[in-house]
């Protein structure tokens, strides 16, 4: 059996957290290609063999991009209809790309990686145009021009010269409008072993493939882990663009640990990228009571601002059962985040007896604006309970 194939129960999960997040579940593709190494990770080290939560896990992160890049979209081209060219770029095998194939038409997207087989994968599963990347920038043949290019966990795996050399030449496909979305990995993530040097990064030779005892066609002295400061971005983009300004910073922008990067090819007001969304909570308390009632309650963050999440749903087996808004006091959550505007973080919901049975999918989500969600715990109710 391969790395990826499910049974049908498993299969099952699959489907019912897929409808929990997308708008279109029916036409959305689920296949993983059995080569996939951020899928492999996770299997392996995350879920330790369980392949239906190495696949939930696999596309939360893709459904978290998407979150992400859909606000900036938004901002910046007024909606996924304005932009006429979108690359993901370092693109994988479409954790990414298989979310955005339901918001875009497949003949204005781009998949470009070094790994030819997981380009063809998505030229031929999604549909999508493929561009084989190269090891030097210099030998990139591509020089379309893209109103959108999205880099997920690139630059926080390559060194100085590649780093550099790489935003350069990124920065240099985009349209007169275009925006360079990207994320890195901040100082403050880095190991204490591990030191940044004098422009204000830190490199160490290690990586996914390594630790899956995989062949790579990058060595760990070329794609490692790699940390940085601000500063160092902003004076590599302040040599590539000749000027200061003309980016925005979102911190642990992208699934709540990488920083995003945001660059204008032309002159923007980042004043005005409103990026509230960053949703995070957690699940306490899950409880049956006598006669079948189910109890349920945490907390939930926007990380965006610092409030409490709007809304939290809890959905059985892919229906929405139940709605409560934040407003309990947590001062726990207050004290652990060291910001009292999350003490009125705390939520408590009810379903009615025997409405839910023990084998039954059981999902609580945040939901922010910009139908952003979050999803605070999954299983089957017999996991949940506490």
């Amino acid at each position: 059996m391969s790395a990826t194939a499910l049974t049908g129960h498993e299969q099952r999960i699959v489907d019912v957290f897929v409808g929990s997040l997308v708008q279109k579940p029916a036409s959305f593709d689920r296949t993983i290609d059995d080569d996939d190494e951020m899928y492999l990770y996770t299997l392996e080290f995350g879920v330790r063999g369980n392949r239906a939560w190495a696949t939930l896990a696999y596309l939360h992160a893709g459904n978290q991009m998407m979150d992400a890049v859909r606000q900036i979209v938004q901002w910046g081209f007024g909606g996924f209809g304005n932009v006429s060219t979108f690359m993901d770029f370092a693109c994988g095998y479409g954790r990414f790309m298989r979310f955005l194939i339901q918001e875009m038409s497949v003949d204005r997207l781009w998949a470009s990686d070094i790994r030819e087989d997981a380009v063809a994968f998505q030229v031929r599963q999604f549909g999508v145009y493929g561009v084989v990347s190269a090891l030097d920038p210099a030998d990139y043949s591509d020089d379309r021009k893209y109103d959108c290019i999205f880099v997920a966990s690139l630059f926080s795996h390559l060194h100085e010269h590649a780093f550099r050399s790489w935003l350069r030449r990124l920065y240099d496909l985009l349209s007169p409008h275009g925006l360079l979305i990207f994320s890195v990995h901040d100082v403050s993530l880095m190991p204490a072993n591990v030191a940044t040097g004098p422009n204000g990064i830190g490199f160490v030779e290690s990586n996914e493939s390594e630790l899956l005892g995989r062949s790579s066609v990058l060595e760990k002295d070329y794609y490692g882990t790699t940390y940085v400061t601000e500063s160092f971005v902003a004076n590599t983009l302040a040599d590539i663009a000749g000027r200061t300004s003309g980016y925005c910073r979102v911190p642990k922008g992208l699934c709540g640990t990488q920083d995003l990067y945001v660059v204008s090819r032309s002159t923007r007001d980042f004043a005005n990228l409103d990026f509230p969304v960053r949703l995070k909570g957690h699940l306490d308390t899950c409880n049956v009571e006598t006669g079948g009632r189910v109890s349920l309650g945490g907390w939930a963050v926007d990380f965006g601002d610092g409030s409490p999440a709007p809304e939290v749903q809890v959905l059985v087996n892919g229906e929405t059962r139940q709605r409560c808004t934040t407003g309990l006091s947590r001062p726990d959550v207050a004290e652990h985040f060291h910001d009292a505007t999350k003490n009125g973080s705390g939520w408590a919901c009810t379903l009615p007896d025997g409405s839910v049975e023990r084998d039954d999918i059981v999902i609580v989500r945040a939901v922010g604006e910009h139908e952003a969600t979050a999803i605070i715990a999954f299983g089957t109710l017999d996991s949940l309970v506490q």
